[in-house]
């Protein structure tokens, strides 16, 4: 995140980021409101999938959004698929790049390679579990790393910091979205709200004005504020994509820091791969199903998908310009274009909630959803441009 406010400043970013995180979270209270009007009106037992709420949102509209509904479905999932293995592909370079770095203290030096087969192992075997559910205990000790390494983190890095004249209050213009791509990535986890919510007890509480959805996006976003504000202002333009990698490096509880995020990171990965196989198995199973044997078919489905994830990350050079580019458009379209045009063609067929609003009403409600639409689309653009910009420009 101190990479991210590099590109926004000092003062500007932690408010750009309040903003920007509002708007996220306000995207996915749209998609969980619109599965929950799509369950009642269908009659679900649970609410619909992403794929599933805006396929059916869009079939569910006016006549001029129908016939899109192909298309749209095709496409979230298409999306969906893309980011979660782009940042399983990240997970792998990420993690075996800091045990290289780690490792070199004690004077052992391997390709990164090799360290990305090494993770392999662990990775396949929590990737196998098939159920959110027995996903908890490993979430639960991922979070507990990230968390202890992001606590010891700030901890070593609040001393010395410079006077604050020297660091940039507000950026140019130029280097705005390279900051927005940043935020959008951090708070990107839509795919998993409706998952989530299916599996509480009192889905009730999931986005009540203090539910789970909002307390947990205001953790993330204070967390993103302190880590931004803290990496820039101690590091200034040094500073680097993970504020972790800015430790002094023969230094043990650095050492022990950059360890203990890895871990949290590594067994993080088996989360972001639950969505993307199990909407690939539902999809499979839909259209050539039934088989004899599908839990081993699944199985071998997340074998593949890891082993794909292994392979682009350890064969692609410029893997991370790769995923900037095609995750500034997939990101920028699942959290915030699709949410608000499912809203949008929702709500304006009368017969999806009933009576049509009071005028005052429904010019709220639109101002709310094509707001949120237009920032959705204009960012996705914008960050697409200057990723292409940045990667095909001459050095």
């Amino acid at each position: 995140m101190g990479d991210a406010f590099k590109n926004a400043g000092l003062l500007l970013g932690p408010i750009l980021t309040v903003i920007l995180g509002a708007i996220c979270i306000y995207g996915n209270h749209l998609l969980v409101n619109c599965s929950e009007i799509i369950r009642d009106k269908k009659k679900l037992a649970n609410d619909p999938s992403f794929p599933e709420t805006v396929e059916l949102c869009f079939e569910n509209g006016p006549i001029a959004f129908r016939k899109w509904t192909p298309i749209v479905r095709l496409s979230v999932k298409v999306f969906i698929v893309v980011t979660q293995l782009g940042f399983c592909c990240v997970y792998f370079v990420f993690v075996s790049s800091t045990a290289q770095t780690v490792l070199k203290s004690f004077d052992i030096d391997y390709d990164v390679k090799i360290y990305m087969a090494i993770m392999f192992v662990p990775v396949l075997l929590t990737c196998l579990i098939r159920s959110l559910k027995f996903l908890t205990p490993i979430s639960l000790l991922s979070n507990t790393c990230l968390l202890s390494g992001i606590v010891f983190t700030l901890y070593l890095s609040c001393s010395d910091f410079p006077p604050i004249s020297e660091r940039r209050l507000y950026s140019t213009l130029d280097t705005l979205p390279l900051f927005f791509g940043t935020i959008i990535y951090s708070f990107e986890g839509i795919a998993l709200v409706i998952p989530l919510k299916n599996e509480m007890k009192e889905q009730s509480k999931f986005a009540k004005p203090l539910g789970v959805l909002n307390i947990g996006m205001g953790i993330i976003m204070s967390i993103l504020i302190s880590m931004g504000t803290i990496g820039y202002w101690k590091y200034g333009d040094a500073v680097e994509g993970s504020l972790s990698l800015n430790l002094d490096k023969a230094h043990v509880s650095s050492q022990i820091v950059q360890t203990v995020v890895g871990v949290g990171i590594m067994f993080s990965y088996a989360l972001q791969m639950y969505v993307a196989a199990e909407l690939l198995w539902d999809e499979i199973e839909g259209t050539y199903g039934p088989f004899k044997h599908p839990v081993v078919l699944e199985l071998v489905l997340r074998c593949i998908l890891v082993f794909i994830t292994f392979i682009l990350a350890a064969s692609i050079p410029a893997l991370g310009l790769f995923i900037s580019l095609v995750g500034a458009v997939s990101s920028s379209a699942l959290a915030l274009v699709y949410p608000a045009m499912s809203d949008i063609a929702l709500r304006t067929c009368p017969e999806a909630e009933g009576p049509l609003r009071t005028k005052d009403q429904f010019f709220r409600w639109a101002f709310r959803s094509n707001y949120v639409l237009t920032v959705g689309t204009c960012w996705l653009v914008n960050l697409n441009i200057v990723q292409v910009t940045i990667n095909y420009s001459p050095c």
